[in-house]
């Protein structure tokens, strides 16, 4: 699933990351992009045994690589853990990714 390309509808829930479950996903705060635009990119999708169902966690950097499009391709050391934790769906950008 690296590279594929999703869409998101935030949804006004928040939960606590004590109850459950959730993803990583990784975010510029500098305005850098990563690959083809790119604002986000994640550590697990849908297909993946792992994700869990659009229940998120949210880190931030101003120091990404812009050619960057899977979690393998990131530094990770380069991001901040942040309070923000989200539910937010995906949905497939179809002819993108």
């Amino acid at each position: 699933m690296d590279g594929e390309v999703f869409g998101g509808v935030v949804t006004p829930a928040t939960f606590d990351p004590a109850n459950g479950n959730f993803d990583e996903l990784y975010m510029c705060t500098d305005g850098t992009t990563f690959k083809d635009g790119v604002p986000l990119i994640s550590d697990a999708g849908p297909g993946d045994t792992d994700f869990n169902g659009g229940r998120w966690h949210l880190n931030v950097s101003t120091s990404c690589d812009p050619t960057a499009d899977s979690v393998e391709d990131l530094d990770l050391s380069a991001f901040e853990s942040t309070d923000t934790y989200f539910e937010c769906p995906l949905l497939p950008r179809r002819g993108q990714g």
